[in-house]
């Protein structure tokens, strides 16, 4: 008579499953250090795309600022540390009432932010505590590698999207 065990069933020990996934960490860690991380970072056109949804939240919160406070308030270009608004639109915005900064958001490198209307070199826009922002209508254009999205502000203080496409017309200072 022979003994035969009542399980034939072949499995791996722990040891070994632990192993195996020791070298899927390392070499998973290999891979996003990589050529992964290019996967999932974002395009050209999410980037503009997303710069033109900033800005425009900009414009947005700073025409609800003045009538909610009722007072001026100024959407200012340029970096928000320096506290005075430059007129450089490509690197960021501010929102600013009566010296004091409310909210801010930088554009990352590369993307060009031109402003073209009335006034030529606008350094700010005003909103007043009506909500509009008086004659300073004209059109940001948002620039990078050859695509190109527009926001259109008009004299009431309202602005209209336009989506990003292919730079088709020549812009001063797109690239």
């Amino acid at each position: 008579m022979s003994l035969k065990s009542k399980c034939d069933i072949q499995a791996f020990t722990l040891v070994e499953v632990l192993v195996v996934l020791a070298i899927l960490i390392l070499l998973a860690k290999q891979l996003v250090g990589s050529s992964l991380l290019g996967w999932f970072s974002q395009t050209d056109y999410e980037k503009l795309s997303s710069a033109q949804q900033s800005l425009a939240r900009g414009l947005t919160i700073a025409r609800q600022y003045a009538v909610q406070a009722r007072q001026t308030i100024s959407l200012c270009a340029g970096d928000y540390q320096d506290q005075e608004c430059e007129g450089d639109w490509s690197k960021g915005w501010f929102i600013q009432s009566e010296g004091m900064i409310k909210t801010y958001h930088l554009f990352p490198s590369g993307i060009s932010i031109i402003w073209s209307g009335f006034p030529a070199t606008k350094q700010q826009i005003d909103f007043y505590h009506t909500g509009y922002s008086g004659y300073q209508n004209g059109t940001f254009y948002l620039c990078q590698f050859g695509l190109m999205a527009r926001i259109v502000v008009n004299q009431s203080g309202r602005f209209y999207l336009y989506p990003v496409s292919e730079l088709s017309e020549s812009i001063e200072g797109c690239k």
